[in-house]
């Protein structure tokens, strides 16, 4: 009882610091009602999320937990993806933390993520589409789903909130920092395929830039093809492979098959194809195949992103935009990760869930660099 009292304040202390910190800067009416209905939506769905799934022993919060509250050795469960997650948050466990708490902790987590947006669209967005001073693009950081799935005690928040600090660490020019190499090697751990995309971005992107000895380019791909190689066994592990090869892969459909057929809203892959999966990922479900009101919510967060996507790329073909090499950085980063990830997603994506909860891991990167285009300066004809 007094630790998850002490943990608890000190998350709410903690919340209102950065939240002041955030408020100070501001210095329109708007953006502080703003960040206000922000933080306030983000707890009010974390406290569904627990409500809907706190006896659900099913869902991954509560095996987390219970997997962590069973163990018997902490090292056990040092391996790549859900077992790494409840090894971070086994000590906690082990003091007495409860499950509420740890869903608190991770929406702080995940809350920090989504300020580091708001930071950014407030101080350089000066001239852009903006509701009551606000930037279009923000107002879609308020869609629920992405507070429901952030908010949830999972691997979700933890590899949202990694992915957006590495990303503004980069735009900001910060690239080769020890935090980076830490934040990399956790989301190896953690989504060992996802960090393969978001590695094989930013090897592109060391290799093509102009700028960069040699010397140096050699010493990285070195380092890159040591990283690759550690990987592959990772990466074997948490796909369950015991060998790289067509059977292994057949098997792996299989599995994927069975738990779509399984579940209530589950689509198939041999069902799908390659192009129908992007679409499910990106829009699925939409209101013609909605089945209860869940689904219906989710369809119209659907049809307001498809709509903001449809505005963003009419503005981008009605007038190109002139790009420098720091604009550059910002948006092959943005884009590429959440395209990268938009088509390694789309592999193996066979539950409508599933896709509605995969989307907060590229959609905010998405909306972002498209959003960051529009607002360049106009090339000259």
């Amino acid at each position: 009882m007094v630790v998850n009292f002490v943990f608890l304040l000190f998350l709410v202390l903690y919340v209102y610091l950065v939240v002041k910190k955030t408020y100070v800067k501001l210095t329109q009416k708007s953006h502080k009602y703003f960040l206000y209905l922000l933080v306030l939506e983000h707890f009010v769905f974390m406290f569904y999320g627990f409500y809907i799934t706190e006896y659900i022993t099913a869902h991954d919060a509560y095996r987390f937990y219970s997997n962590a509250q069973n163990g018997t050795s902490w090292f056990s469960f040092f391996l790549p993806g859900s077992n790494f997650f409840t090894f971070l948050i086994y000590p906690f466990v082990k003091a007495g933390v409860s499950m509420f708490s740890l869903f608190v902790c991770f929406s702080v987590i995940s809350l920090l993520a989504f300020l580091k947006y708001f930071e950014d669209y407030i101080q350089t967005d000066k001239k852009t589409y903006a509701i009551f001073n606000i930037p279009l693009a923000l107002w879609i950081l308020l869609l629920p789903s992405f507070h429901l799935w952030s908010g949830l005690l999972g691997k979700d928040a933890l590899f949202f909130y990694f992915l957006t600090f590495l990303f503004f660490e980069i735009k900001n020019n910060k690239i080769y920092t020890f935090s980076n190499a830490m934040i990399m090697i956790l989301m190896l751990l953690l989504r060992p395929h996802f960090f393969l995309v978001v590695f094989g971005v930013f090897f592109i992107y060391v290799l093509i830039q102009k700028t960069i000895s040699i010397r140096i380019k050699l010493l990285f791909l070195f380092f890159s093809t040591v990283l690759v190689l550690i990987s592959f066994p990772i990466v074997k592990f948490f796909l369950h492979f015991k060998n790289f090869s067509l059977q292994s892969i057949n098997e792996l459909i299989k599995e994927m098959n069975f738990l779509a057929n399984a579940s209530g809203s589950g689509v198939g892959l041999d069902e799908t194809s390659y192009v129908e999966r992007i679409w499910l990922l990106l829009f699925r479900p939409f209101f013609y195949d909605t089945e209860n009101s869940f689904q219906m919510w989710i369809s119209i967060e659907n049809a307001i992103v498809l709509l903001f996507l449809f505005f963003t790329l009419f503005i981008l073909l009605k007038k190109p935009r002139k790009i420098n090499a720091d604009d550059f950085r910002t948006i092959y980063f943005s884009i590429g990760i959440s395209l990268g990830l938009i088509l390694l997603i789309s592999i193996y994506i066979y539950n409508l869930g599933l896709a509605s909860r995969m989307r907060l891991m590229f959609f905010p990167l998405l909306i972002y660099g498209l959003h960051r285009l529009t607002i360049l300066q106009n090339k000259e004809k």
